[in-house]
């Protein structure tokens, strides 16, 4: 498989991005490519720069700093998993779908079972319009994926669309509960992640390789 990162426990996730202090990581109301100029001299983007050349995978700037702010949510939706699904959960950033070179921005596994997440970080008038372009593209992965796979593995899909937290001068933008604008947003995903893993049957992610080793013979 090709991917930016694999973590194979929910801790493993919840350490790198403690490492590379994406914790403290902020959402600014700007382009991509003007919060790049801004940290890319800093040690998260810097990490993930390094990385995506290791993996071979040619990022802009813009990218890794949706990678950032993907992070940023996933530590706290995968904080709120409940012990007994951490070291369960292998957790897959920026995967490959095989035999289409698109990624999906995180693929979940446990036992027989996947659950692709899509997030949306544009900024459009329209939000509901992103919101459904976000979830037709992870139904196409879906349909891939269904495609290769054997019938016993469930394919499930989540699309989050992401809310600026800041504006660009760094002040926090207000909301009408007091958290930040995406805590609800995390909890309902973090909610749904450990109902849908939480009857399971055989190893998905083990099919899936075997799979794509198959494909691979084929090309």
């Amino acid at each position: 498989m090709k991917y930016l990162k694999k973590y194979d426990t929910v801790n493993e996730i919840l350490s790198f991005a403690e490492e590379i202090m994406v914790k403290n990581w902020f959402i600014y109301d700007m382009a991509g490519e003007e919060r790049a100029k801004i940290v890319k001299e800093y040690v998260h983007f810097c990490a993930f720069k390094e990385l995506s050349k290791r993996q071979k995978i040619n990022a802009t700037n813009t990218e890794i700093i949706s990678w950032l702010d993907t992070l940023n949510q996933m530590y706290y939706i995968m904080s709120q998993i409940s012990d007994d699904l951490k070291n369960d959960i292998t957790i897959v950033q920026e995967l490959e779908i095989p035999l289409h070179k698109r990624r999906a921005d995180y693929v979940l596994f446990k036992d027989n079972k996947i659950l692709v997440i899509e997030f949306s970080l544009d900024k459009l008038k329209k939000e509901e319009l992103y919101y459904q372009k976000k979830f037709n593209q992870s139904l196409e992965y879906k349909e891939l994926l269904t495609n290769i796979l054997p019938s016993h593995i469930e394919i499930g899909t989540y699309t989050f669309i992401v809310d600026a937290e800041c504006d660009q001068y760094g002040k926090p933008i207000p909301t009408t509960n007091g958290n930040d604008t995406n805590y609800v947003k995390r909890e309902k995903l973090a909610n749904f992640i450990s109902y849908f893993f939480s009857e399971t049957k055989t190893t998905a992610i083990k099919e899936l390789e075997r799979c794509i080793k198959k494909a691979e013979k084929m090309q």
